[in-house]
């Protein structure tokens, strides 16, 4: 019986261990993605197309308050599809760059 009470504490304290680590995990991938989007010029304007990504390093700052997500990152980038390239175009590549995103209320900004 004391060992049945004691599995289900475990238990119960892994579930919120989980529930809170989820809430503070960082910035979510779309607004990651958004973010690397705006950051590249290429990208902006439909030079490359971006297939995914893959986060190098991450790491909080803290200013004014407020906690911001900075992530490094390596975008892997296929060249815009009928558009004219010119020759100084890769027709894949990898871009790398770093992003910063901060969370106000419920939207995140970087």
């Amino acid at each position: 019986m004391h060992f049945n009470i004691c599995k289900k504490a475990l238990l119960a304290l892994i579930a919120i261990s989980a529930i809170l680590t989820g809430c503070s995990s960082g910035a979510p991938d779309e607004a990651i993605k958004q973010a690397i989007i705006e950051n590249q010029w290429s990208l902006k304007f439909k030079v490359y197309i971006m297939d995914d990504y893959e986060i190098t390093n991450s790491y909080t700052n803290e200013l004014g308050g407020e906690t911001y997500y900075v992530y490094e990152y390596d975008a892997h980038v296929r060249a815009c599809p009928g558009c004219t390239i010119s020759a100084m175009v890769k027709e894949t590549a990898t871009l790398q760059g770093s992003v910063s995103l901060v969370k106000r209320g419920d939207n995140w900004y970087f």
